[in-house]
């Protein structure tokens, strides 16, 4: 019998193994519920469209992303966008209102104005979906009276998601046809029909009563043309439809998926349909891969402050002790939902490890807390004082694990910027060790290797602690201060004697932490801000597209001796 399950049977059974420490009878990595528990942390750190995870605990932010305003929801992959937008869609439908969702990880591919068109259509069938599912839909017997078929909200709504539909299967820069007719009393004809080269889905012109005064206009736009000629024709339909319900929510998630040069056109446009309409946006997206909003005359997209409120869920080690106890009550939560105290199993230290390794983020977060526990449960408990409890070298063996992972998600979600990420996270990895610190400093004015910590932000290979840090006598540049992820320095053993004391303000503010790429030249200096001379990740419109998992062609580095 393995060591694990022999274990596992004596702490049932509460027979003493042979040669068993004492410490090994009370290991409580090894309660029968564990296997359960393992199972728990796992589908914790899915996000499932058709209902709200049982762990969810709301975040702080939650209360002002569930008022009627328009909310872009920044935090970095893990964090909890999308299930905290799940949990705003239960709410609106727990109120019978309107709720429509809009996932741009299905529209990686397309090209503007695809993408809008496509947008533009789940926001219309989720409000048809929406008033059916209240039964908004069905008149009354006076109404059936009175009611013309081009009266109908539904009829309307249908007419507008068949020329979407239309617009939709068109070639890209195809020419549509739209005819478009203005009646004395016809709501359904106003709409007008679309129809293109090579579509059958097309909607038919309803035919009106004799005694009406009708003006017939067949334009010939483009794609874009139609959206903007019809945003007002289109919006007094989304209004009377909201009307039915008291409004709603449109939720955009995963927004920094799409082309950034196209984030703002789609912003723009669905912000000016819905604008009065009592439909509120809900964006989930991450920082430093979302273009909101660009000046200009005019201006394109939501500005925020101005048209959308933002609720930061990537604030992690900003708000230190806030998302320290946001984590630690999930993972209470969950572990109590088996009867063990997570106290009992993960020891302070190891709680401490947890949040720091993972960055604050909610599923690294869970994830390393079910690999510290099989990391337990192979080694057994020891000798030693509390090696009945996950500690934290089993914390960090776990982070360990993980690192290779994110290499590989590095090649599938920007495989051509992959080299160069990889090499600055091995020099910052090299540098914190040689300082023996966890955290560094990035000039601000450095503009290159600003533009690289954005990406390893959102790659999680970094994480930001503090804006526009000071240093004695360097003038008046200012610093960000940067956590460098543990699990790189645990992988590439440069965890020995490495510090994390960056709270007081005095260990931060030291020279010596201040990175640049020539630090380990013999006649290392720092460069001049602005200077072009160090070699930094490409800044472009990335599309960062779901990719099928592959066997890893990305050697192992160590530290020491370069590729094993």
């Amino acid at each position: 019998m393995p060591a694990a399950q022999a274990a596992i049977a004596a702490y049932v059974s509460e027979t003493p193994l042979a040669g068993a420490t004492e410490s090994s009878q009370e290991a409580i990595y090894y309660h029968p519920e564990i296997e359960r528990l393992l199972t728990l942390l796992t589908e914790a750190t899915r996000a499932n469209p058709n209902r709200i995870p049982e762990a969810f605990i709301p975040p702080s932010g939650t209360q002002q992303a569930s008022s009627n305003y328009n909310h872009i929801v920044f935090g970095q992959r893990g964090s909890g966008k999308s299930s905290l937008l799940l949990y705003l869609e239960h709410l609106c439908r727990d109120q019978h209102r309107i709720t429509t969702w809009i996932d741009q990880e299905e529209f990686t591919e397309l090209e503007y104005p695809d993408v809008l068109v496509s947008c533009v259509l789940d926001v219309v069938t989720g409000i048809i979906a929406s008033l059916t599912r209240e039964d908004k839909f069905k008149p009354r017997k006076l109404d059936r009276i009175r009611r013309n078929k081009g009266d109908d909200l539904k009829a309307q709504l249908e007419r507008i998601e068949s020329n979407l539909r239309v617009l939709k299967f068109a070639q890209l820069n195809e020419e549509i046809q739209w005819i478009h007719k203005e009646t004395t009393g016809d709501q359904l004809d106003m709409l007008g029909s679309v129809t293109a080269k090579g579509v059958g889905a097309s909607a038919g012109v309803h035919k009106n009563k004799s005694n009406e005064v009708t003006s017939t206009q067949t334009v010939i736009a483009s794609k874009s043309e139609y959206l903007e000629r019809s945003l007002s024709d289109i919006k007094k339909v989304i209004k009377a439809a909201s009307s039915k319900v008291d409004g709603g929510f449109v939720f955009v998630d995963d927004l920094y998926l799409i082309a950034g040069k196209n984030q703002p056109k789609v912003l723009g446009y669905l912000h000016r349909l819905l604008k009065g309409t009592e439909l509120w946006l809900k964006i989930g997206s991450i920082r430093s891969a979302t273009n909101n909003y660009v000046s200009g005359d005019p201006p394109v997209g939501m500005q925020i402050r101005h048209d959308v409120h933002e609720v930061a869920l990537d604030q992690q080690f900003s708000l230190l002790g806030t998302t320290t106890a946001f984590l630690e009550t999930i993972l209470k939560h969950i572990v109590g939902s088996v009867s063990i105290d997570y106290t009992e199993l993960f020891n302070e230290h190891a709680r401490h490890r947890l949040m720091l390794a993972s960055g604050g983020v909610a599923r690294d977060y869970l994830l390393l807390a079910h690999d510290s526990i099989e990391v337990a449960r192979d080694h057994g408990p020891g000798r030693k004082s509390g090696s009945n409890r996950v500690s934290v070298e089993d914390v960090n063996s776990a982070a360990g694990k993980i690192a290779p992972s994110k290499l590989d998600d590095l090649r599938k979600d920007a495989p051509e910027e992959a080299d160069a990420i990889q090499d600055r996270v091995i020099d910052l990895t090299n540098f914190c060790r040689d300082r023996k610190s966890g955290f560094f400093l990035i000039n601000i004015r450095e503009q290159g290797l600003m533009r690289d910590m954005n990406v390893l932000q959102n790659l999680r290979f970094a994480h930001l602690l503090f804006r526009s840090e000071t240093i004695p006598d360097r003038q008046s540049d200012q610093f960000n201060v940067y956590l460098l992820d543990l699990a790189q320095l645990s992988y590439q053993r440069a965890m020995e004697g490495v510090k994390f004391n960056w709270t007081k303000r005095e260990n931060r503010r030291v020279r010596k932490l201040v990175y640049y790429p020539s630090w380990n030249s013999p006649e290392a200096k720092p460069q001049k801000p602005g200077s072009n001379s160090q070699k930094s990740v490409k800044s472009k419109d990335r599309k960062v597209a779901p990719c099928q998992p592959k066997e890893s062609t990305l050697p192992l580095f160590d530290i020491d001796g370069g590729e094993k």
